[in-house]
């Protein structure tokens, strides 16, 4: 049962994923290429053992994050890349519900 709900799963991709990604070179110009591709992108300095690093952290739907990961992988093949299940959005973010039409409304769906 669970070894077949887990493959249907990965199947469906539905949810949304966090991936951050740690490039010592080429930050910058992998944030704009997800940027290019809709994505909200948010970056940082950090200090790594090695020197300075950029940090990256996007939030985007699972499905797009095969896609995502190729980007990061071509420009940059050192990147680190870790992806992970996100449990909670904030709804500025991603609105799903339109303005003071509320939760109620769509259960009338």
């Amino acid at each position: 049962g669970n070894a077949v709900g887990i493959i249907i799963e990965k199947k469906l991709a539905i949810g949304r994923v966090t991936m951050r990604v740690i490039s010592r070179d080429r930050g910058p110009d992998i944030a704009e290429a997800l940027r290019e591709k809709g994505l909200r992108v948010t970056e940082l300095d950090g200090r790594g053992k090695l020197g300075q690093v950029v940090l990256l952290f996007v939030i985007l739907e699972r499905i797009d994050a095969g896609a995502a990961r190729k980007i990061v992988e071509e420009l940059d093949e050192n990147a680190f890349i870790a992806i992970d299940d996100s449990r909670e959005i904030n709804r500025l973010l991603h609105p799903t519900v339109a303005t003071g039409t509320g939760w109620r409304s769509l259960m009338r769906k």
